[in-house]
């Protein structure tokens, strides 16, 4: 997922942050079996694909904040 979110980068511009869930037990026990996951940055912290990376609904949400 993180080759294709650098590819994406090129498309639209956006920070990506890779976390080691491994580092911090609320993160396992929240996401744990959904690794990989991407989650948005804005305040309510929206799960946006998991398990692999879906362009449609990456798209969209981008459509959607901006």
């Amino acid at each position: 997922m993180i080759a294709l979110l650098r590819q994406y980068q090129h498309k639209v511009t956006f920070d990506l942050e890779i976390i080691d869930i491994d580092d911090d037990p609320i993160l396992v026990q929240r996401y744990n079996e959904l690794i990989p996951v991407l989650i948005s940055t804005d305040d309510d912290q929206r799960e946006i694909c998991h398990h692999y990376l879906d362009i449609a609904t990456l798209d969209a949400y981008f459509h959607k904040i901006r």
